[in-house]
């Protein structure tokens, strides 16, 4: 049910493109798009 929910056809299907973090600002932001943010600040590809 949750994974229907959020747009995927089934559990598995969910992947960082699904979830949102709220920041300590209240401004909630995607997680794929901190998990880039994250890696370019430490070094790592993604």
């Amino acid at each position: 049910m949750i994974a229907h929910s959020c747009g995927a056809a089934h559990a598995r299907a969910l992947d960082r493109r699904h979830v949102r973090i709220v920041q300590g600002d209240g401004i909630s932001v995607p997680l794929d798009r901190l998990c880039r943010r994250l890696a370019a600040e430490v070094g790592y590809a993604t």
